[in-house]
Order: C-alpha cells, then structure tokens, then sequence
C-alpha cells in the first residue's frame, strides 16, 4: 500500500527529529567518556560525531517551514528561521565560551558538568516528535488545518 504525500512528509519530520534527537544524546554520552588522560585522537573522532545530529535536525525544522509558509513569505520564513538558530546556537555557546561552565581553567568536570545537563534535557527531546500535535500538520493543505 502506498503511503500519501502528507502522511510521508510527517513521518519524515518526526523521524528526522527522533533520529538527530538521539543523535545528540549518543554524542553527549561520547562527551561523558573524555577526560584528562583522553588521547587527542579519541577528540577527533568525537568531534564530528557530535555536528553529525545537526543534519537531521535542520531537515526537522526546514520540513515545516517549506510545507506551511505562505509561499510568497518563503524568503521571510526560512530568514527568520535561520536568523534564531543562530541565535539559539550562539546563546547556548555564551556560557562555554564565557568560561561560566569550566570557571578559570578547563578541566574534565568543565567539560561534563554542560554535557550531563545537556543529556538531561536531551533526554526529552525524543519524546516531542510523538507528542507533537503540530506535526500532524506538515504537508496538509492549508484549508484543512
């Protein structure tokens, strides 16, 4: 049986947020695993794996923004759709980058005091997809929404 448009785009949308949600858990437990003694190459393999959920999570949020805008507000749309990831990004970098999480001098408790509360607040992230309402919504026509 084929599966219609509109119902194929919501699965895509709420797997693509399952996937990277899960995604940033894996690589915030990888972080977990880093220490003092960590060699540098254990750091180099760690590091991509952590960018690696971005992709699902930016086709998340794309998906909806290019099935629901106005299609002569597009441009607007996905403009301020990019305009606060970046933001969200560079605020939730503010404290790392400020020295707040590691305080004077980096340490490995620097490094796992944001990545356990990042895995904490992580860990609800894959329940939003099955409990998003919203979602119901990606691909529908616009008049039956």
């Amino acid at each position: 049986m084929a599966v219609s448009a509109p119902t194929g785009r919501r699965a895509g949308c709420a797997a693509s947020c399952f996937v990277g949600a899960v995604g940033r858990l894996a690589a915030r437990a990888l972080v977990l695993t880093l220490g003092a003694g960590s060699p540098v190459w254990i750091l180099l393999v760690v590091t991509p794996i952590c960018g690696v959920p971005q992709g699902p999570n930016s086709l998340a949020l794309q998906n909806p923004v290019s099935h629901q805008a106005d299609p002569g507000r597009m441009g607007s749309s996905a403009g301020l759709m990019g305009t606060f990831m970046y933001l969200g990004s560079m605020v939730a970098s503010a404290p790392t980058a400020t020295g707040a999480a590691s305080g004077a001098h980096t340490s490995t408790g620097g490094l796992h005091r944001p990545a356990w509360f990042m895995l904490g607040a992580g860990a609800l992230f894959p329940l939003l997809p099955l409990f998003d309402r919203g979602l119901r919504h990606v691909g529908a026509p616009v008049h039956s929404r």
